[in-house]
């Protein structure tokens, strides 16, 4: 990638402890599409990538740690031994044959003490072979003695010697304090001037999809990915780019000539495992979703679904809800409108839903679309009227759809005007004329609706529809709520870009600000300032936070009061939402951090569930597991494109929830609730 060599500075010992190497920091990898027969991910997404490329790590740097670093990794080194003698004793606890025999082929008779002896050899042998093979990430250096130890051997084999050595020089001996086995480990560190592991495998390749640059059009689809940086690098240094075993080509001078021809120069082929970038907090997430659902009151309506959902029993009646009892509207508005003819069918099924929830394949298009945000409009336009049979089953903690009192509509309304008269009196005479122009004064919520869709681009799209179709009603666009907070305090500043130097091409300035493009993009999509709709930005407009101050300017306390200020301006808006529009895992965030006392939505759609892994589709039922949801998609498009190990989620009902949709898991059992498709 042009710009990208990491070039040498003075401080770079200071700074890395190794000098810059010169070399690119990112490269751009090109892939021909007509030989792809999988889907890629999409433009702009951020995606991690394995490559049969040599990684080649650099020699730590030889001196002495001491202080808190020291300590920090002798404690490290200390815990792993303790468990590789743990493990060591697991793996021989059932070696009682491998004892009888050694026993019996000695000609001993079976005697407990001769028992112990054995068990005794085999859990060092064992612990040995643990404890060498993560010592020698640390030992880089071949001692004095490997090489007449082992003189023909290389030198992986003398430092594998020195690690055997090692570790039964740092095995804690019996009864020896744990202070003292520590401080015999700091002298080893200090002796054998350790600094840090060498790691041993390669990293993946972290980067995003791009656009081609503008005017270009090709079969191919472009990688911006970056060098991995060398993991267990000494602590006082910052981690360098590992050095890369690929041969330097010169930038073509024409890039759209070299990209139209680039399956015809016949390149060297690398094998590439593409996947979407998907991080430690969405595995968790997920899983605490699916541990949600199976912990779930035994006579909730949630859980009623959730046992359903799980083995596919048969619903008893009582456990079938009549949501057109539930939402009149919806029972006034059947056979009008988009309610007639096939989707007229569907909301008759509504009738017959399985504890709330219902599961619906239709094709993507205009007319799926329309009914979703119709079915909307009607729940938005009344109160809900859950019937008899439910409302004892119904959590009174979650239950805020209730209607409001005449004095809580009063209460409210005071509480609103006293804020804005705060805000009034901080105005300056232009604010104070175009806030006249305004019309914001609070209104008691009937059916509030909280649409979850897999990505921005969706979520976007459904906001601007519902508010084109609910005029005068609160719609919030939520993005991550730690970005919400931030944008309201004070405007972020936009990424820092690969700046164009003077002397660069026509040709490399054309992928410099194609990646520059696309960074600003992807930046801006998940900004709420870039969104007038988004939640931190409502709430600036309608005057319900003030943000006069200067963050960086205040002392602890004023900061401290000034986020409590936003965040309480946030949960105040939220509290008065009629709808919100969010992605499964921004949806998941705000509840994390404002907690149960805010927004409850009397309806939930998620839509184009069919993207959607299962656990993620289940992120807000998890929330709100009485609350009734329509899941919606079209199992003719893709799949669920964003996946993690099933080893993150612990529970036994979650084998096989990573790797398909929840609305592909219901209609391989035959229990879709309505079915567009009829040759499926």
């Amino acid at each position: 990638m042009p710009g990208s060599e990491w070039v040498p500075h003075e401080t770079d010992m200071e700074v890395f402890g190794i000098t810059a190497t010169n070399e690119p920091r990112a490269y751009i990898m090109t892939l021909d599409l007509k030989d792809i027969c999988h889907l890629l991910p999409n433009i702009g997404s951020a995606v991690e990538v394995e490559l049969n490329v040599d990684q080649i790590f650099h020699t730590a740097p030889n001196f002495c740690l001491e202080g808190e670093a020291l300590d920090a990794l002798a404690a490290v080194i200390e815990k792993d031994i303790d468990v590789c003698e743990l493990q060591g004793y697991d793996a021989v606890e059932g070696a009682y044959e491998t004892a009888f025999k050694i026993i019996c082929d000695e000609g001993y008779d079976i005697d407990s003490i001769r028992s112990r002896e054995v068990m005794k050899f085999l859990t060092v042998e064992q612990y040995r072979d643990l404890a060498k093979s993560y010592l020698y990430q640390y030992n880089a250096n071949v001692s004095d003695e490997a090489i007449p130890g082992i003189p023909s051997a290389d030198t992986q084999a003398r430092r594998m010697y020195d690690a055997d050595k090692f570790a039964l020089e740092l095995r804690a001996a019996p009864f020896e304090l744990p202070a003292d086995h520590r401080q015999r480990i700091k002298d080893w560190i200090r002796q054998h001037k350790v600094t840090s592991r060498t790691p041993t495998d390669p990293s993946a390749f972290v980067g995003r999809r791009i656009k081609l640059p503008p005017g270009m059009t090709a079969d191919v689809a472009l990688f911006y990915l970056e060098v991995p940086l060398q993991p267990y690098w000494p602590v006082d240094y910052q981690s360098p780019p590992v050095a890369l075993s690929v041969p330097q080509r010169t930038w073509p001078s024409d890039l759209r000539s070299h990209i139209d021809n680039i399956t015809k120069e016949s390149p060297q082929a690398v094998c590439a495992h593409i996947s979407y970038k998907a991080s430690t907090e969405t595995s968790l997430m997920e899983r605490w979703a699916i541990e949600k659902m199976s912990r779930l009151p035994k006579e909730s309506l949630g859980n009623d679904w959730w046992d359903f959902s799980t083995r596919f029993h048969k619903i008893p009646a009582p456990e079938c809800i009549d949501l057109l009892k539930w939402y009149p509207a919806l029972q006034s508005r059947l056979g009008t409108g988009m309610f007639e003819s096939e989707y007229a069918k569907v909301v008759e099924t509504m009738a017959r839903s399985r504890a709330g929830k219902f599961i619906i394949n239709a094709p993507a298009g205009p007319n799926r679309s329309n009914f979703a945000f119709s079915v909307v409009q009607a729940i938005m336009s009344d109160a809900p009227d859950p019937p008899a049979n439910v409302l004892s089953r119904l959590n009174a903690e979650y239950r805020r759809h209730v209607p409001y009192e005449d004095w809580e509509v009063q209460h409210e309304k005071d509480l609103y005007n006293q804020l804005q008269m705060a805000m009034w009196n901080n105005m300056s005479a232009e604010e104070k004329t175009l806030s006249r122009k305004k019309v914001d004064e609070f209104v008691p919520v009937t059916g509030r609706v909280a649409w979850i869709a897999p990505h921005d681009d969706q979520v976007d799209e459904a906001v601007e529809r519902l508010i084109a179709q609910n005029p005068g009603k609160t719609i919030l666009r939520i993005y991550c709520h730690d970005a919400e907070v931030k944008s309201l305090i004070e405007p972020e500043t936009e990424p820092e870009v690969t700046v164009v130097a003077s002397g660069k091409t026509v040709s490399e300035t054309q992928m410099i600000e194609a990646y520059n493009s696309c960074l600003l993009e992807e930046y801006r999509k998940h900004n709420p300032a870039s969104n007038k709709h988004s939640w931190s930005e409502q709430c600036l407009s309608r005057g319900h936070f003030d943000r006069s101050g200067c963050w960086l300017e205040m002392n602890p306390a004023e900061r401290s009061q000034y986020l409590s200020d936003a965040e309480e301006a946030l949960n105040y808006l939220l509290d008065r939402a009629d709808a919100i529009c969010a992605t499964p895992s921004a949806f998941h965030k705000i509840y994390k951090r404002v907690g149960y006392s805010g927004f409850e939505p009397s309806f939930i759609i998620v839509d184009n569930a069919n993207q959607l892994t299962e656990p993620s589709s289940l992120l807000p039922i998890a929330i709100f597991p009485d609350v009734p949801t329509m899941f919606v998609g079209d199992l003719e498009q893709d799949g669920p494109e964003v996946m993690a190990s099933e080893e993150s989620l612990r529970t036994s009902t979650a084998t096989k929830r990573r790797t398909r949709s929840l609305l592909q898991r219901v209609e391989d059992a035959g229990y879709l609730d309505h079915q567009f498709f009829p040759n499926r």
